[in-house]
């Protein structure tokens, strides 16, 4: 599961060096600031694919609101998201990446740990998105844990390397082939102290 997560301006400054930045009057009009932590419902970057293949960062809300419900869903499972009718449309054709410089998650006894990426570099996690009553939105998927994560959570956002990264944003990657695979992205955590 990914709950929180949070981005910092550093990782922003290497992440700018990867994309292009397109400015979209949806984080001025939000009234947040977009680094720092990110609960569901906040505003945050997201980089989505151009047709050129080239990206762009921009920001949307995380979070699909639930059919029928005031619910906010923030996290699809990557072993079932194909066949919901509320991600299946979106899942295939506008995928999106979040960036982070780390995520967060309790285990059992609600101790916080701290997740980031090997050599100080940022996260880049699977997401998918959708305009609905005109404002874009984004979920994260999640998969199974791995190794350093299973000791504190048994759900974990997909992490996508850079090679899966541009996979993800492609238009002609086989999805389903692309949830099977791991990606090492040095994952390493920390105890929150406080």
């Amino acid at each position: 599961m990914c709950g929180r997560f949070f981005i910092e301006e550093e990782e922003l400054n290497y992440i700018r060096q990867q994309v292009s930045l397109e400015n979209r009057r949806f984080a001025a009009e939000a009234g947040k600031p977009l680094t720092g932590d990110r609960h569901p419902g906040d505003p945050a970057f997201v980089i989505c694919p151009l047709p050129d293949g080239r990206t762009f960062l921009t920001a949307m809300k995380w979070g699909f609101k639930a059919p029928a419900e005031k619910k906010l869903i923030f996290n699809a499972r990557s072993e079932t998201a194909l066949t919901k009718e509320l991600f299946s449309d979106s899942v295939l054709h506008r995928r999106c990446c979040i960036p982070a410089g780390g995520f967060y998650e309790w285990n059992r006894d609600k101790k916080q740990f701290t997740f980031t990426g090997g050599e100080e570099a940022p996260l880049f996690l699977a997401g998918f998105w959708r305009k609905n009553s005109g404002e874009e939105q984004f979920v994260i998927l999640t998969a199974a844990a791995d190794s350093v994560m299973l000791p504190v959570h048994d759900r974990m956002p997909v992490l996508l390397d850079e090679a899966a990264r541009r996979k993800w944003l492609s238009p002609d990657t086989d999805i389903p082939l692309l949830f099977q695979q791991a990606h090492d992205v040095g994952l390493r955590i920390s105890e929150k102290l406080f």
